[in-house]
């Protein structure tokens, strides 16, 4: 009677068998502990640790209990690893950045070493021995699960936040990912071909902003006659914010140019003078598509070109650079009669052959050089004037010359497009002259005021895609956050989140421990300097 009763026990509450093998569990304890210690958090350990010893527990009954086990094992001694040189866990950077390839064909003894480490992780996954055995109800090996189900949420988000971390929150979309990468790897090319090759002429005026034309300066309304006359009747986007990783000459050159932030370790001067272009040679620029269609290229500075080697990077963009090592030119009104007299003519002469001139002065950078010809001829109306807009005031007065200049040599708004823009806001303690309210300005002279247009927001993210749009060019890979001022579609900037990508990209330091913005640890948000 008493086995019968206990029979009937036994058919109403059915037991399943569970089992644990004590070595693995410690061995995946010991790691766990081991990640904490380089920087994973206490919480995630115990998540993890929850999750594994769930998942041996129950598949322990099963024939793939010795794979799933490998499998875990062997995820936790690479993460581990990683942990260990990085500060994180596993990341697409991290696989990125290992060069199979090369390791193989290099260190051909890797293959015996990884064979080596596949045959010992999967003899220690396949051993049975101190195995903790037991016996739970249904109810309770379902509770087990409940549990198994709760902790692999967490888990999941933790490795795959890991893995793509700049897709947490949706902060970076996977179309940025997508476009950022298109354009280091996508080979560029010009998939329709304009029937009018026009020119192209850009002026990169040193540390010019909206306020050092006078119209739109109260304080200093006589600053830059010629551009302040001229701006009222041509397209001018004059609201234009600044951008982190733009605040320089030769990040104002690339945002222009290529359409991407000059994201550096350090904004400061002592650091980023040192970094160069080298990275960034992949990239697509405004050049590199006019090349594809025949253009003759030069770039001109009054001064040197070669910040960060900005004039490499030119070269290698297929420009012919010429700096003060070239024309022993070192001041912008002297630059400009050397352009009238010698470079305009020159590649004028060529009917048909395109060409793009690219400018950048030297003499409205702090210090500010005010020429003597201008102080004789007109800067004694701007004697009360500080410096930076007597400087702004004699550059304007060559500005003019130049454009003055252009319908002697056939160059209109019929074959040529004309833009300029500031590579940066003014540098330095500077308030005294501009205030806190200060924007950028780009011009279009070859093109009438368009009060619709110049109310659409821009950055300079949309000055390479606009310049390619006016010069009729369809090209591939697009520029990632900017599109043409008469697109519908509106530009967006990178994010922080995607400046943080682009960096861990670029450079390959996937720990981002060497980042500072000036004095401070991270990222710059803003115009830091």
């Amino acid at each position: 009677m008493k086995n019968l009763y206990a029979n009937i026990q036994q058919k109403e509450k059915p037991t399943l068998e569970l089992g644990i093998h004590f070595p693995h569990i410690a061995f995946l304890i010991f790691l766990e502990y081991f990640q904490m210690i380089y920087g994973q958090s206490f919480m995630m350990m115990l998540i993890d640790t929850l999750f594994f010893i769930c998942v041996f527990a129950l598949v322990y009954h099963l024939p793939i209990y010795s794979i799933v086990v490998f499998a875990c094992l062997a995820y936790e001694l690479v993460e581990s690893i990683s942990w260990l040189y990085t500060n994180a866990g596993i990341t697409f950077r991290i696989m990125a950045a290992v060069d199979f390839t090369y390791a193989l064909n290099a260190m051909p003894e890797n293959i015996m070493r990884c064979f080596y480490w596949f045959i010992l992780i999967f003899g220690f996954s396949s051993s049975k021995f101190v195995i903790f055995k037991y016996k739970v109800a249904v109810y309770e090996y379902l509770m087990i699960m409940t549990v198994l189900f709760i902790s692999f949420f967490p888990f999941y988000s933790d490795k795959y936040n890991t893995l793509f971390p700049f897709r947490i929150r949706g902060l970076i979309s996977a179309d940025n990912t997508e476009k950022i990468i298109k354009s280091f790897n996508t080979a560029h090319n010009v998939t329709l071909k304009p029937r009018l090759r026009k020119n192209l002429i850009m002026f990169e005026v040193e540390s010019f902003e909206t306020k050092d034309i006078g119209r739109f300066n109260e304080q200093y309304p006589l600053s830059m006659p010629y551009l302040s006359n001229l701006s009222k009747s041509i397209l001018h986007y004059h609201k234009i914010p600044s951008q982190p990783y733009t605040t320089w000459s030769a990040a104002g050159m690339f945002v222009a140019q290529c359409g991407f932030p000059l994201v550096v370790s350090n904004v400061d001067w002592s650091v980023r003078g040192n970094e160069n272009f080298q990275a960034w040679s992949k990239l697509p620029c405004i050049s590199d598509y006019l090349h594809l269609l025949g253009y003759e290229q030069h770039a001109y500075c009054s001064g040197s070109c070669d910040i960060m080697n900005m004039k490499g990077f030119m070269i290698n963009h297929h420009f012919k650079t010429f700096d003060n090592y070239e024309h022993q030119i070192e001041h912008d009104l002297p630059l400009f009669d050397h352009l009238i007299e010698k470079v305009l003519p020159e590649l004028t002469s060529k009917k048909d052959q395109p060409f793009s001139l690219f400018v950048l002065n030297s003499d409205t950078h702090p210090e500010f050089f005010v020429d003597d010809t201008c102080i004789l001829n007109f800067i004694s109306t701007l004697d009360s004037y500080p410096k930076v807009f007597q400087s702004f005031t004699c550059f304007d007065k060559g500005l003019k010359k130049f454009i003055e200049s252009l319908n002697k040599f056939g160059i209109n708004k019929n074959n040529t497009e004309l833009i300029i823009y500031g590579d940066h806001l003014t540098m330095g303690s500077i308030d005294y002259a501009y205030g806190t309210d200060r924007t950028l300005s780009v011009l279009f002279p070859f093109h009438e005021k368009n009060e619709y247009l110049e109310n659409k927001p821009i950055t300079y993210y949309d000055i390479a895609p606009t310049i390619l749009d006016m010069l009729g060019i369809q090209y591939k890979p697009q520029f990632p956050f900017g599109y043409s001022i008469f697109s519908e579609n509106e530009g967006e900037p990178p994010s922080i989140d995607d400046i943080k990508f682009i960096y861990n990209y670029v450079t390959g330091d996937i720990t981002n421990q060497k980042v500072y913005c000036g004095y401070q640890k991270g990222f710059c948000h803003g115009n830091e300097y």
